[in-house]
């Protein structure tokens, strides 16, 4: 019993995203293929949504810092030869997403576009600025380079163009419109899920893709398991 419950948890933590992540593609298909500038600047949005802009604004409420090093120092040994190993703060609010990036020693002291000790990657999850730069350069072209050369770029903290598609109608509504701004999680579901599939052989799936629409859906079928929770 056991080993059924265990392998059930491991198929609905892997379906689970692709959920999501359908009903975010049917969100984008909703909308015009044309390409849509993604504006940064989250005040932008106080007009149409000023209920939701309030409640982000009051993350910045939040000021203190609280140092997970200090707090557990077994995770400087877990994290030995990482940057997370140097310094650690635990998270605050979305209004300090580029702030904590930038005062940490873990983006130690940057020197040039092409010198320093971390890659542009660990901007990826602090602002709609990404996406914005990804639109423009292609994800190959925001990648390339150091840390140092996002500085000038990504100044809008985390906001509503990381998660809602703001240039649709259903935006303007008043409704979520919620979309994939950056191209990088859909590549690593698919991976995961792969790599999950290979190892469980608990389902088999197949991936269908329309490239006008870009939207992706994903169809899978269930093998028997017997009493014991193994393959039929």
């Amino acid at each position: 019993m056991a080993r059924k419950t265990l392998r059930a948890r491991r198929f609905f933590s892997l379906i689970f995203p692709f959920f999501f992540m359908t009903s975010v593609y049917a969100e984008q298909t909703s909308v015009s293929a044309k390409t849509v500038t993604v504006e940064a600047k989250n005040e932008t949005f106080s007009p149409q949504h000023p209920d939701q802009y309030q409640s982000w604004k009051a993350t910045s409420e939040q000021s203190a810092r609280e140092d997970a090093l200090a707090e557990d120092p077994r995770l400087v040994i877990l994290w030995a030869g990482y940057p997370f190993s140097r310094d650690y703060n635990k998270p605050r609010g979305h209004a300090y997403a580029v702030t904590d990036v930038r005062e940490t020693l873990r983006t130690g002291a940057p020197k040039t576009a092409e010198e320093g000790p971390l890659p542009m990657a660990c901007w990826s999850c602090k602002s709609p600025d990404v996406a914005r730069l990804i639109q423009q350069e292609g994800e190959d072209g925001y990648f390339h380079g150091k840390w140092a050369r996002g500085g000038p770029e990504i100044v809008n903290d985390l906001g509503c163009a990381d998660c809602h598609n703001t240039a649709s109608d259903d935006f303007a509504q008043g409704k979520p419109a919620l979309t994939l701004s950056r191209p990088m999680p859909n590549g690593q579901w698919r991976l995961s899920a792969n790599r999950l599939i290979k190892r469980d052989g608990l389902i088999s799936n197949r991936w269908f893709a329309d490239s006008a629409t870009s939207s992706t859906t994903l169809r899978v079928k269930i093998k028997p398991l017997n009493s014991r929770g193994t393959k039929v």
